[in-house]
């Protein structure tokens, strides 16, 4: 049985994972509008999605043990998250880049980016509880 300090205890393996599946998010969609033109200006490009997943992940505990117990646990934490840090890190882009971007690019940052990110934490949890 764990007890409250294991399930506070942050996961590096999480966060990792977390940001590789947010930059491959933002790589898929320089793919897809032929706009990849390297590694550095995809971490340029997903800095307002990065800052914005940690900020709001640490405040919600979101790479904690504890969000791992269960897949909808891991679901649910990673979809609160998203819902906060995807619309942030729109505007940290919007701020940047000085403009607004079409209204598909909300959707479909929203849509895209979250399904990735809970099919990473599902298997993540799954994994987890399979030991």
């Amino acid at each position: 049985m764990s007890d409250a300090r294991e399930d506070a205890r942050f996961l590096p393996i999480l966060f990792i994972g977390d940001v590789l599946v947010v930059l491959l998010f933002v790589a898929l969609g320089q793919f897809s509008h032929l706009t990849w033109s390297g590694y550095l200006p995809l971490f340029s490009a997903a800095v307002p999605f990065l800052l914005a997943w940690v900020v709001w992940g640490f405040v919600l505990g979101t790479f904690r043990t504890s969000v791992l117990k269960s897949i909808p646990a891991a679901v649910k934490s990673g979809l609160l998250t998203w819902a906060l840090a995807a619309p942030t890190g729109i505007l940290v882009r919007m701020a940047i880049l000085g403009r607004v971007p079409h209204w598909s690019f909300f959707f479909a940052a929203f849509a895209f980016g979250g399904a990735m990110l809970v099919v990473w934490r599902a298997i993540s949890a799954w994994m987890a509880n399979r030991r």
